[in-house]
């Protein structure tokens, strides 16, 4: 979490704290910095820029954006990429009879209604005509938004070293409230997907390799599969 928001923020908390230990009103031989003298002491964001001559860098304190990636230092991070590996070392063995899918629910997509929506998403400056202006709907006040699923079939190489990620992607779009992700909407899709890669092929390997994460609800998911094998099963016998 970020100390403050803004240098108003960071002097204001300040002065609440010597009010704390001094007393209202502060003592006269206190003297408070402006906001632009505060400004100044920070760390620049580039020491290589030119605007960095502007800055002390006294505190050790900058700007930054936060990223959307806490989930990264996770403590079982280390066993999901061994498990990860494990399955490429498998996938890579019987490469001749396995299917590798790699599959992912993204982010909604909000559909405006004739005028121009915000993704929500922080964007850069844009060039523009001068005397115009740069606006469009908040991406709150949608009725509309699409779910993309993204199936990814890997070529699967011939050794560990080489990567995974190359093959054929395959995406369908839902609608996010009446079309939610389920296990038995997955596996109908990846059997859709599967048929249409397969179609000139004598057959569909026997054996799948699946990997997703949560979001992609993964024990309904293989119920689903588990469920749809068994009748395959039932019907050669």
């Amino acid at each position: 979490m970020p100390i403050v928001l803004s240098i108003r923020d960071l002097r204001e908390s300040i002065i609440s704290r010597l009010q704390t230990r001094l007393g209202n009103p502060l003592p006269s031989e206190i003297n408070i910095p402006s906001d632009e003298w505060i400004r100044v002491q920070l760390t620049p964001k580039n020491t290589l820029a030119h605007s960095a001559i502007n800055y002390t860098g006294k505190f050790n304190i900058r700007y930054k954006v936060q990223a959307r990636l806490l989930r990264k230092d996770h403590p079982d991070s280390h066993y999901c990429a061994g498990y990860f590996r494990y399955l490429r070392e498998f996938a890579i063995k019987y490469r001749k009879y396995t299917v590798f899918i790699c599959a992912d629910d993204k982010h909604k997509v909000a559909i405006g209604e004739e005028v121009a929506t915000s993704t929500g998403v922080r964007n850069r400056k844009s060039l523009i005509p001068d005397n115009t202006i740069l606006a469009a709907s908040d991406h709150d006040f949608t009725k509309l938004s699409l779910t993309p699923s993204v199936i990814l079939l890997c070529k699967i190489p011939a050794s560990i070293s080489e990567s995974f990620y190359h093959g054929k992607v395959y995406t369908s779009y839902k609608n996010t409230v009446f079309e939610p992700s389920s296990g038995i909407c997955h596996s109908t899709e990846f059997f859709a997907t599967l048929s249409d890669h397969y179609l000139n092929s004598t057959e569909i390997p026997p054996i799948m390799c699946l990997y997703t994460d949560g979001g992609e609800q993964p024990m309904d998911l293989f119920k689903c599969l588990f469920c749809v094998c068994l009748s395959v099963v039932i019907l050669i016998c």
